[in-house]
């Protein structure tokens, strides 16, 4: 998929290249800012905007002088500006393709932190920098390799000591903040890319005491202050990004592990069992009451919050769900259970298409284009060769069909994973026909149907056997255990919590020690429909696809000659 690495930070440059004309102009360079302030700030919080406005002004009226760490920081800031707009937006006010622009400040961004020498200094501005420099190329990088890059700034923030919370050094307030800020992003950040390549080991891995940003807003917190201000309990600045911090804290791919028997040590009780059923019932009413009842969904921020938060707590549920499906192949899951799953890809996909089809939300989209609900697609598609009939049914077509128009799916997409699965689109709609047709009732293809026939009859024949059932290994469960270990709350908490209770976030993982689970022979034996296309299915490397990632980004060659790209989420057809 990734054909064209450019080999930053490794060979691109090496040494100091002055990128001065880089620069946009002053006019420019405060629309952009501008940009970032609508559009992503919002949602990262990374920075604090009345102090860093003011070193942005100042260093605009004197390029030549801008520090080192500063116009690091200020050229990821205008990649990630071009990143949240669209290519009208971009011809309309700086005259110019997206692509092109996109190429310029990926290109500087990366010149002006070998400059600075990012991989040396111990700087918060220069660590801000290439954190945003890896958002910004997020889309277009393979995800193996976009992970070690983000140890390289996991790795300098621990250097910092950012993992350690800073206020028990004594730091000043604001630094306290913008340390707590940055670190839960980056960890959140690497996490979420090590979720994809199927890595359990990430910035939270290792421990550390870092708190979550206070829930203030940014005037709240000034540069001389020598007390930090109270915490709010209502909506701020910092909903979403609060919202969002939360989910790094909360169990992931990197925690469905199973947890070994003495008597017997293939028998594992991984995420099939009870305890995080109740965890992610408990995880939910904590964000919809911390967070969610103070969201107004006139106000664009807190819709935003509101549907993504959601729409994440269903992934969660969803994922859940699959390894609960994998433990208990090939016997099928109780009726119940899965309703209960349909139901819950059904919404994930709902509320994408609800955030999508949003005009105040346009300038937040580029966040969603990194979160397309794969795992909901992948439970209706393989659900919906068997469930051909009835209200869920057609409900579950409906969304797809919408979600399909909204995403632009027929048109202003491409990648390997859409072209794979255009079959199980086909197969499952194929399905529908037959069982309406047994009902002496015709039904007319949707336009997403008929283009995916189109492309799976162009796609080629396989001549590989489809892979047999696997075979148990030791890294697999025989039969999924009924282990249920004794949770210790920590005695700060046993006064506070009415017995039998958990803590949101027991210090005790309840999934530590626990052996990883073979996945591609657990979801091979699961969901054989999806397995077989293609021959067998690399299911840590589906598990990468989800995250949106697109195969042909922005090349450093191609900004060097001025030749025009194409933007690949503009393309005329899946290709």
């Amino acid at each position: 998929m990734f054909e064209r690495p450019d080999g930053f930070p490794f060979v691109v440059g090496g040494q100091f290249e002055s990128i001065t004309e880089q620069h946009p102009s002053a006019i420019q360079i405060f629309q952009l800012w501008q940009i970032y302030l609508n559009n992503v700030n919002p949602l990262l919080k990374l920075t604090h905007t009345p102090t860093l406005q003011v070193r942005i002004i100042e260093a605009g009226a004197n390029l030549d002088k801008v520090s080192r760490p500063l116009e690091a920081l200020m050229f990821s800031i205008y990649l990630m500006a071009i990143t949240s707009i669209d290519e009208d937006e971009c011809q309309t006010t700086f005259n110019e393709s997206r692509m092109s622009l996109l190429a310029k400040y990926q290109w500087a961004a990366q010149q002006a932190l070998l400059n600075a020498g990012f991989m040396r200094s111990p700087d918060l501005t220069l660590l801000q920098a290439y954190l945003l420099y890896l958002l910004g190329v997020r889309q277009y990088s393979d995800p193996r390799s976009l992970f070690c890059l983000t140890g390289i700034g996991v790795r300098l923030a621990q250097r910092m000591g950012l993992q350690r919370d800073g206020a028990q050094f004594q730091l000043s307030p604001f630094e306290v903040e913008e340390r707590r800020r940055l670190w839960w992003t980056l960890a959140g950040f690497d996490r979420r890319i090590g979720e994809l390549c199927g890595s359990i080991i990430t910035a939270i891995s290792n421990g550390g005491n870092c708190k979550l940003p206070l829930n203030i807003n940014d005037a709240d917190l000034h540069l001389h202050a020598k007390d930090p201000p109270p915490p709010h309990s209502g909506a701020t600045e910092m909903m979403f990004s609060l919202a969002r911090l939360e989910f790094a804290k909360a169990p992931g791919n990197d925690k469905m592990r199973g947890q070994t028997s003495e008597t017997n040590p293939q028998a594992i009780a991984s995420v099939a069992d009870h305890r995080l059923s109740s965890y992610l019932d408990r995880f939910s009413t904590y964000m919809e009451d911390t967070y969610l009842k103070y969201c107004d969904p006139k106000v664009p921020l807190h819709y935003m919050t509101l549907l993504m938060t959601r729409a994440n707590i269903c992934k969660q549920k969803i994922v859940a769900g699959f390894f609960r499906v994998a433990l208990t192949a090939p016997a099928p899951l109780p009726v119940a259970e899965r309703d209960e799953l349909f139901i819950e890809a059904i919404k994930m996909i709902e509320y994408d298409s609800m955030m999508q089809a949003r005009d105040n939300l346009k300038g937040f989209l580029w966040y969603t284009q990194m979160h397309f609900p794969f795992p909901a697609y992948i439970c209706l598609l393989t659900e919906l060769r068997h469930r051909t009939t009835g209200d869920l049914c057609e409900r579950a077509w409906q969304t797809i069909c919408e979600h399909a128009d909204r995403r632009k799916m027929t048109s202003h997409m491409r990648s390997p994973m859409h072209l794979s699965f255009s079959p199980l689109f086909v197969k499952a709609w194929d399905a529908r026909e037959a069982a309406e047709a047994a009902l002496g009732r015709t039904l007319a293809p949707p336009r997403l149907i008929t283009h995916m026939r189109q492309i799976a009859a162009r796609l080629p024949k396989t001549t590989k056997k489809r892979t047999p059932v696997p075979t148990p290994s030791p890294k697999i469960p025989v039969i999924s255990g009924a282990y249920v270990p004794a949770v210790h709350t920590p005695p700060e908490q046993q006064q506070s919590l009415p017995t039998g209770t958990v803590p949101l976030y027991p210090d005790t993982d309840m999934f530590a020690n626990m052996q990883p689970i073979d996945m591609n022979r657990q979801f091979a034996t699961a969901f054989p429909d999806v397995n077989n296309f293609g021959g067998e299915m690399d299911w840590n490397y589906l598990m990468q696809e989800y995250g949106g990632f697109i195969a042909n980004g922005p090349q450093m060659s191609a900004y060097a000659n001025q030749t025009q790209m194409q933007d690949p989420t503009q393309a005329a057809t899946w290709q």
